[in-house]
């Protein structure tokens, strides 16, 4: 068995396996190669508490909310791009920041000072750190939802739930029955973003951030438009736009934006140094837009001399 243990890795009874991630709020294990008969942990290594096996999940997660690593990665999750977006705030300064006990919730981010930040990180930084978490106080509310980390809620079902319920009020207060009826919204995710929002300390933490000064806006959903219909997929970095707002043009413009690609992805947008995931795209015959041809979504089509297609 492999634990991941933060950035490192603990070995467990001597058995090499192949480390996997399990964002947010996860501790995942996985099988390695087959040497002889190993027992399946019943304990977190990192805090002592009960593993347990979840329905649908090859990984073991460690069942106490409490467990430093479990915290420590709702942490990085929470500051990561996707998420809040807290530019230089990366796994290193957070661990650093944590391992000094500054930050414990995400609404701790929102109480550090350049003094506690400074002793991770140079002091240039860590006035640029500052003005970055500010920064990341406006949010929409979609984005907020998934910043969370709520098991089982994920982009699209963030985006939903902030149409359904418009601010940050009604969402504190959702009734489980009013969750059931959210299009998409099945019943264990109905119960677990019920159980999340009632759960003393995330509730505490939720109101802290609010009272901090996180604000959310206005989501609604565009269920037509020019890009209806189609699956986008996105690799590499871009200079014109930051990664989460090309994801909200898309969104407004009525595509779904996946995080990997499939069968079901049409469109993968190129940016510099683009991954695997161009690789898989030429493979399922996805239209491979480019950076440069990525000028504004309302234009029309046309397929360049090179077999790329552009806007």
């Amino acid at each position: 068995f492999f634990f991941s243990s933060r950035r490192r890795h603990t070995r467990f009874r001597g058995v090499t396996g192949v480390q996997t991630c399990a964002l947010p709020i996860c501790f995942p294990v996985t099988i390695g190669p087959p040497i002889g008969h190993f027992p399946v942990p019943r304990e977190c290594p990192c805090c002592g508490s009960t593993i347990d096996k979840k329905e649908g999940f090859v990984e073991l997660f460690c069942e106490n909310d409490h467990c430093p690593v479990k915290l420590l990665g709702r942490l990085i999750y929470f500051t990561s791009r996707d998420c809040a977006d807290i530019q230089l705030l990366g796994e290193t300064y957070v661990e650093g920041l944590f391992d000094k006990g500054f930050i414990k919730t995400p609404s701790d981010i929102y109480r550090l000072t350049e003094d506690q930040i400074a002793q991770v990180a140079p002091l240039k930084v860590a006035k640029k750190i500052i003005a970055n978490i500010e920064k990341s106080k406006g949010m929409s509310l979609e984005r907020f939802i998934k910043v969370l980390g709520i098991p089982n809620v994920g982009e699209g079902t963030a985006r939903r739930l902030a149409a359904h319920y418009g601010n940050f009020e009604s969402f504190l207060n959702a009734e489980p029955k009013d969750l059931w009826n959210i299009s998409d919204v099945g019943e264990i995710t109905a119960n677990s973003v019920y159980r999340f929002l009632k759960d003393p300390s995330s509730r505490a933490d939720l109101l802290s951030m609010y009272g901090l000064g996180v604000t959310t806006g206005k989501t609604t959903i565009v269920d037509e438009g020019p890009l209806s219909g189609q699956v986008w997929c996105i690799t590499g970095s871009f200079r014109f736009m930051k990664r989460p707002e090309i994801k909200q043009l898309l969104v407004n413009n009525g595509a779904k934006v996946a995080n990997s690609v499939t069968k079901q992805t049409t469109h993968l947008l190129m940016g510099e140094e683009p991954g695997s995931k161009y690789d898989q795209a030429i493979k399922n015959n996805c239209i491979i837009v480019d950076d440069a041809g990525f000028n504004g979504i309302d234009s029309i089509w046309k397929t360049s001399p090179n077999g790329m297609r552009s806007i």
